[in-house]
C-alpha cells in the first residue's frame, strides 16, 4: 500500500507523541504509518489501559484513544488491504492474514465505538 498522505502521517506522529512515543524507538526502516507500527501502538494502548487497574478514568482515556485511533487509521486502510489482496490474487496465506487483520480491526472498532 502507498504511504499515507502527509497530513495522515503527521496525525499518526501526533498520536504517538501524545503518549510519549517517538520514532526514535522504532526500527530505522519502519515508517510511522506502517501496519506493524499501528498495531504496535494499539497494543501499547491496550497494555496501558490494563495497567490502570481500578482507575476507571485513566483506563477510559486509553480506551477512547483506541477508539479514535482505530477509526482514523486502521479502519480506513484495512478494507482496502483485504480488497487489494483479493484483486491481486495474493497467496492464500497473505489473504488470510489480511482478512484476520481486517476482522480484528472491525471487532475492535465495534467494541470501542460504544465506549465514551
Amino acid at each position: 500500500m502507498p504511504p499515507a498522505p502527509a497530513m495522515e502521517l503527521e496525525e499518526l506522529v501526533r498520536f504517538y507523541n501524545y503518549f510519549g512515543l517517538t520514532s526514535a524507538e522504532a526500527p530505522a526502516h519502519e515508517r510511522p504509518d506502517h501496519v506493524t507500527a499501528q498495531l504496535d501502538f494499539l497494543h501499547y494502548l491496550c497494555f496501558e489501559e490494563e495497567q490502570c487497574g481500578d482507575a476507571a478514568d485513566a483506563a477510559g482515556n486509553y480506551r477512547r484513544a483506541q477508539r479514535d485511533f482505530i477509526a482514523r487509521h486502521p479502519a480506513r486502510w484495512a478494507p482496502l488491504l483485504v480488497d487489494r489482496l483479493a484483486k491481486n490474487d495474493a497467496h492464500p496465506f497473505y489473504r488470510a492474514v489480511g482478512e484476520l487483520a481486517g476482522h480484528f480491526i472491525r471487532r475492535e472498532a465495534a467494541e470501542t465505538a460504544a465506549f465514551d
